[in-house]
């Protein structure tokens, strides 16, 4: 329901505890959906990582041969690489400017009215 069919239904106090049980539920979904993304690409970029040194130490000097014959393009894993690191720069951005924006309290000027 929305807030003014609340405020109708059960009063300002019981609308204004509906809408703020709202946000809090809203915030903890939106924390759980970021932590979420974050062990993704950690563990993508982890795994990328861990395969190449993988292939390096069982291979050797002709590693990168090797690990083109299973595992596709050297190159193209860099880029994932990459493009993971990225993302984690961009999700850590987004998350703490969300973060500022809803934990910075403001300060508000009062006005004289004249």
């Amino acid at each position: 329901m929305g807030y003014f069919l609340d405020r109708a239904l059960f009063g300002k106090d019981a609308a204004n505890a509906i809408l703020a049980g709202r946000f809090v539920i809203g915030i903890f979904t939106f924390g759980i959906g970021a932590i979420g993304a974050v062990v993704v690409v950690c563990d993508e970029i982890y795994e990328e990582i861990a395969l190449e040194l993988r292939c390096q130490h069982e291979y050797g000097a002709g590693w990168q041969a090797e690990f083109e014959r299973y595992h596709g393009s050297l190159s193209h894993v860099h880029t994932k690489i990459g493009v993971a690191s990225l993302c984690m720069v961009a999700l850590a951005t987004v998350l703490g400017w969300a973060a500022w924006r809803m934990l910075h309290k403001h300060k508000h000027r009062k006005h004289n009215a004249a």
